[in-house]
């Protein structure tokens, strides 16, 4: 319970009302309170109510929509309006609300208005404090940092307000403009009454509920036999690895954060052989010490992973943890790959948006580094220029490269040019230890002057983040810019399809015939084809959808990093205000894919020069999904078809909008490129 974490009942005046949602019987439920909240109920005389209000909307069809329960029984217990004008007013608004949807969807919540006030359960309060009453659950974990329990922590208890300014230092650190990554594993919110549970007997080792996990809260590590023994003795379930392709004589392991799992069953949705489950909180959360301790398993040597594979992938150490987005979110998974891939040498502009709350927002952020302290460096710009944010990133990267060059010229270093070209991440970071330990041995304002450049060895992979919105109308023009610079940035668009953190605004990535805000009878011009916008800019193009192919995903983040040049990685992002249960997110991206409406594809400018052609389709169709099935499929089509009589119209717009871009890639796809000949020829 939320008050278990909060102090809920401080406002509360003597004789006043309480109601507690709660699954637990009110005996239970007011025992597993706090003991200054009990005391604080009985000193005030509190009139206190139990409601069960999701086993009432299970009960009535209506599944976890449980705000009719809430509101009529505020309004039962509180009488600030006639409990019978509420009920008469709340009926025609749900009519107007959710006639579109059916009747039967209507009647439901008709008869959660009239049966509302049965399911409240009026409580005599006890004489004394249960005995076994409980203490406040902290807000962050006991091992949290002193200095971040003291500021952070008191912002997630909801005492931000009572922080003297004095506790923060104003000289650029903590709290001056800059805060500590990797403060999400310190906030174990517990949020979720169901959890994923895996049975590593069944388990294949495929690494796919790992990388669909919209919150980082399943892990894989792989160890050797003295690791395996270490981690058996500490409670953890190890089994041998199943394939073959790291070495033999290795172990696995598997394990899930309860308190970080938000319970939207997407892992145990699409385990391709059932080995994930979702099992009731109190059960789960017995499995958090084994997490935490699985944790601290070391990493497997990154030179021995093929990262062109999803599973070796997840191996990697994590740098994107326990985002606090929605349950089953689209957009974390890739934002997490991004992270797996590159993480230690990351510099990331983020628009703001969905990405930017669940990435950067107070107190805590699920950006983190590594054992070697490793990690992104991250920050959000302005809706409307984070193109050009990243790209002044960019450019001041490439800067202080130039000037340590100068520099290490002027201080009479040799091999220069070599050190400065190098391309291997390890390399770099050997020449950067030596050049330390000899600039350490110069005694001049100029050497000084090189040890502060000297992160300029290894080169930063710079990120600029965000979503449709962004991308496809506020922020196009900067979008545009990029593209066209000739500098090597990256670009990952997190595409829902609307502006998911406003309101539900249609962008102009909205496809034909969605039900947005300014569109609610369905969308009437086509989805903007920014990919193929992109194709003509000679920057690195992709198209990707975690949910239909992992490894296409994979492969596009790894050519778009290591193009010498722009690229933009346009990625379809599942989403809440879609309309389907996102547990079935995966389905629905494959569905996606073979209408033909979302291709899977890469383009790559640097094929050209061998004369092979850029564009490769990743997507091949075998048999079509028909597009007015997928439609059928989301509420946000289904709403508009219930208001517009001429939605079929927009369906046969989509169709034919649809196929002609089919037809138009795939052309692009077979043209024949020739190549250019050293004696002048073709």
């Amino acid at each position: 319970m939320i008050a278990q974490r909060f102090d809920v009942f401080a406002a509360l005046r003597a004789g006043g009302t309480v109601m507690i949602n709660t699954s637990l019987a009110p005996d239970e439920a007011f025992m597993n309170l706090p003991r200054d909240a009990q005391e604080h109920l009985m000193r005030m005389h509190a009139k206190v109510y139990f409601l069960d209000a999701n086993a009432a909307a299970n009960e009535l069809g209506l599944g976890n929509r449980i705000n009719t329960f809430i509101m009529l029984n505020f309004f039962n217990l509180t009488k600030v309006i006639s409990p019978d004008t509420a009920k008469d007013a709340a009926k025609v608004a749900i009519e107007k609300t959710y006639k579109k949807k059916g009747m039967d969807v209507v009647h439901a919540n008709w008869a959660a208005v009239d049966k509302a006030e049965s399911y409240l359960k009026k409580y005599t309060l006890p004489s004394s404090v249960s005995e076994l009453a409980p203490d406040f659950i902290p807000a962050m974990t006991k091992d949290t940092p002193a200095e971040i329990a003291g500021t952070l922590g008191e912002m997630a208890a909801g005492r931000g307000d009572d922080i003297p300014v004095s506790r923060f230092k104003m000289d650029g650190s903590f709290g001056g403009g800059q805060y500590p990554v990797g403060t999400s594993k310190y906030e174990k919110r517990a949020l979720a009454t169901r959890v994923a549970q895996c049975d590593l007997n069944k388990c294949i080792q495929c690494g796919k509920c790992s990388m669909l996990c919209p919150h980082g809260a399943i892990r894989i590590k792989v160890m050797n036999e003295t690791e395996m023994e270490k981690a058996k003795a500490n409670g953890i379930i190890v089994v041998p690895m199943k394939t073959p392709e790291l070495g033999t004589g290795l172990f696995y392991t598997l394990n899930i954060s309860p308190a970080d799992c938000t319970g939207c069953g997407l892992c145990m949705k699409n385990c391709p052989v059932g080995a994930l489950s979702l099992v009731p909180m109190a059960e789960g959360i017995k499995n958090q010490k084994i997490f935490d301790k699985a944790l601290n398993i070391p990493d497997i040597d990154k030179q021995k992973l093929n990262l062109n594979i999803p599973k070796h992938v997840e191996l990697l150490p994590h740098y994107f943890e326990f985002p606090g987005a929605c349950a089953g979110c689209g957009e974390t998974p890739y934002v997490r790959l991004m992270a797996h891939l590159f993480g230690d040498k990351m510099v990331v502009a983020n628009a703001t948006g969905c990405s930017s709350i669940y990435g950067g927002n107070l107190p805590t952020t699920p950006w983190c580094s590594d054992v070697n302290g490793r990690g992104p460096a991250w920050s959000n710009s302005l809706f409307e220029d984070n193109a050009e944010y990243g790209l002044g990133m960019r450019i001041a990267l490439n800067q202080r490269k130039s000037a340590l060059r100068s520099v290490l010229f002027e201080l009479g270093f040799e091999n220069v040019e070599q050190i400065m070209s190098e391309t291997d991440t390890m390399r770099q970071r050997e020449m950067q230890n030596n050049l330390r330990v000899q600039l350490s041995g110069i005694d001049n304002t100029r050497a000084r002057y090189a040890e502060n450049l000297l992160d300029a060895i290894v080169d930063k992979s710079v990120w600029i983040v965000g979503g449709d919105g962004w991308a496809y109308d506020i922020g196009y023009g900067g979008v545009d810019h990029i593209l066209h610079s000739g500098e090597n940035v990256n670009i990952l668009v997190l595409d829902t399809e609307g502006y998911s953190n406003t309101g539900g605004q249609q962008s102009k990535s909205t496809p034909f015939g969605a039900s947005m805000k300014f569109a609610i009878g369905g969308k009437e011009h086509a989805k903007k084809d920014l990919g193929l916008i992109a194709m003509m800019s000679g920057a690195y193009v992709a198209q990707i959808a975690i949910g239909a192919n992992q490894a296409q995903a994979v492969r596009a983040f790894r050519e778009a990093e290591a193009f010498n040049g722009p690229s933009i990685i346009l990625a379809y992002a599942p989403c809440i205000a879609h309309g389907f249960a996102l547990q079935n997110g995966v389905e629905h991206q494959i569905n996606l894919v073979n209408t033909g409406a979302w291709p899977l594809y890469r383009f790559n400018p640097s094929n050209i020069e061998n004369g092979q052609n850029p564009l490769t389709l990743d997507s091949h169709v075998a048999t079509p999904f028909p597009l007015e099935e997928f439609m059928k499929s989301e509420t946000r089509f289904a709403l508009a078809r219930s208001v517009n009589p001429n939605f079929d119209k927009l369906v046969e717009q989509a169709k034919a909008n649809n196929l002609y871009k089919t037809e138009l890639k795939q052309h692009i796809a077979n043209f024949t490129v020739q190549k250019n000949k050293d004696n002048g020829e073709g």
